[in-house]
């Protein structure tokens, strides 16, 4: 009776091992097509709607500095510098030696009027 069980187990692995190369694949296709809807509503100057789905692409994978941009660009054109302000502070705390994102912030701060932040 304990090998039938073995057997299951392993049957069981096989099963589970081999669905996640397709459930990354598909997750992979997903965020594609969810980014290419969001430069389209950016071309099309729907940038509240792009907005939306950087959020959600960002919050999905912080890390990532095609999603970032991509939320940045559209913060900044709708002068949402406190939301602007925010990503931008959560990724210096991923990478607080980086002077690039250091600037960034002090631009948004000068240009949001807090003169004293920027310098």
């Amino acid at each position: 009776m304990s090998r039938f069980y073995k057997y299951i187990f392993l049957i069981l692995i096989e099963l589970i091992v081999s669905q996640y190369p397709v459930d990354a694949q598909r997750q992979d296709a997903i965020l594609l097509n969810q980014f290419r809807l969001a430069r389209q509503y950016e071309n099309l100057g729907q940038i509240e709607k792009a907005a939306e789905l950087y959020l959600q692409l960002y919050r999905q994978n912080p890390n990532s500095p095609v999603f970032f941009e991509g939320l940045k660009r559209s913060y900044q054109y709708l002068r949402r510098y406190s939301e602007l302000v925010e990503i931008i502070q959560a990724q210096l705390q991923r990478n607080a030696s980086n002077v690039r994102l250091r600037a960034e912030l002090a631009s948004v701060y000068f240009r949001n009027g807090q003169k004293k932040l920027a310098f």
